[in-house]
């Protein structure tokens, strides 16, 4: 994922070992959008064990979904990470690395708001089993229109609805 029109519009970027680049806006990206649609993830994204408080780790590192609505000078839409502290290690493992970081302490509360996968996995899609099924038969990009047709509106309004959606908060806002 490359930051070149900022997180929120990230975009798909590949470097080459020959020098070729290529690079496209997520929504224009048929992997980007089976990817983001959940189709072809790993079984442990659907099933991951490590999502709860009660970590064995010292630290637990996340993209900080929602950043602009808990501590707004720190969203700079190229991408915020949520750090959570389980352990004295952890803390002093903070207290060794924190020298040039900006960071701010917040409410844990706040912090998962708006970051449901912190504790919850991601919803199975039923056409996974499909997609996978299929992989044989038909070419990547016939299986990626079958199965996560792009939304071709792209302006920035259906882009952020969209992120809200996965992300799984989109109701919520509305009032829903």
């Amino acid at each position: 994922r490359k930051k070149i029109y900022g997180w929120k519009g990230f975009s798909m970027y590949l470097k080459f070992e020959n020098g070729k680049e290529y690079h496209r806006p997520f929504a224009e990206d048929i992997y980007m959008n089976v990817f983001l649609k959940d189709v072809c993830l790993r079984p442990s994204c659907y099933q991951c064990p490590f999502k709860k408080m009660t970590s064995q780790s010292d630290l637990m590192i996340a993209d900080f979904w929602g950043v602009g609505e808990v501590v707004p000078n720190m969203d700079d839409d190229r991408g915020t990470s949520l750090l959570l502290i389980h352990s004295q290690k952890g803390e002093e493992m903070f207290e060794k690395m924190k020298t040039g970081l900006k960071y701010a302490k917040v409410p844990l509360e706040k912090a998962l708001k708006e970051n449901p996968r912190m504790l919850t996995s991601v919803p199975y899609n039923q056409d996974k089993e499909k997609f996978f099924g299929e992989l044989e038969q038909l070419s990547f990009p016939k299986l990626a229109k079958k199965y996560a047709p792009p939304n071709l509106d792209n302006s920035p309004k259906a882009v952020i609805v969209r992120v809200l959606r996965r992300m799984g908060i989109y109701d919520k806002i509305r009032g829903r």
